[in-house]
């Protein structure tokens, strides 16, 4: 089993890492790994060594480093330990066990987001979400959170379609009662229990996770607009609409 430690510790030098990445867009020779990493020759020789033992980087015919099939599938695993290692106090305290096991590999995608540290700037996450979406709202959460139902907010709601993902026990007939009233486009999907909560139009999202005490913390969570983080946030709803009860609306 020394072989998994060894791969960590190779992959967590940040000029390894950096090399990595560079030869992922394109094979190249040493002096070009150098200059690349604004470092010298020898500096890159050395590290290009340690990534060719690793089996991580190979010399294709012409004498350019490229990656191996391992290189180029630890890269692919490298966000989500760039999340864990940026967001470890979050991790410790969030319960993202209870994400399905592919979302759970894919947590990295969520590396480029924004922390929010306070329930007010969750709050003012959703209403901008809202108010900039052109084409859809989605909205995931164990309680009716926020802003989905709020008047302020009826003029934009008019000209999107909408989707709401609630939990089984929670009455929703105020809440459709309202939304009718608003003249708003809107379904309603239920399933027996929610553990994140999660907000987003066709380009920003908002995710917020369990705590340990298995309640949603709606006091800290991530928003982001990058491809990686919005898709994401867009497979894991559908991912939950797709096992959803419809509502009648």
């Amino acid at each position: 089993m020394k072989e998994a430690p060894n791969l960590l510790f190779e992959l967590a030098s940040p000029e390894r890492l950096g090399i990595l990445r560079e030869i992922q867009k394109e094979p190249m020779k040493l002096s070009r790994a150098a200059l690349k990493q604004s470092t010298t020759v020898q500096e890159a020789f050395r590290q290009l060594q340690r990534l060719a033992e690793a089996r991580l980087v190979r010399k294709n015919a012409d004498g350019a480093y490229e990656l191996t099939t391992l290189g180029t599938l630890a890269l692919a695993l490298a966000p989500s330990f760039d999340f864990l290692a940026k967001e470890n106090e979050f991790v410790m305290a969030h319960d993202l066990t209870v994400l399905p096991a592919q979302f759970q590999e894919r947590i990295g995608e969520l590396s480029s987001g924004e922390r929010l540290n306070h329930i007010d700037d969750l709050l003012a996450a959703e209403a901008r979400i809202i108010e900039e979406s052109e084409e859809f709202v989605w909205f995931m959460s164990d309680q009716l959170f926020g802003h989905p139902q709020h008047q302020g907010h009826a003029g934009k709601l008019q000209k999107v379609s909408m989707k709401l993902l609630l939990p089984r026990s929670l009455d929703t007939g105020e809440l459709r009662s309202g939304l009718r009233r608003l003249g708003v486009d809107f379904e309603v999907g239920v399933i027996d229990r929610i553990n994140l909560l999660l907000v987003l139009n066709e380009k920003t999202s908002g995710v917020a996770f369990q705590s340990l005490d298995g309640r949603l913390d709606y006091g800290c969570g991530f928003v982001g607009e990058s491809e990686e983080f919005h898709r994401w946030c867009v497979d894991v709803y559908q991912y939950y609409w797709t096992r959803a009860k419809p509502k009648s609306t």
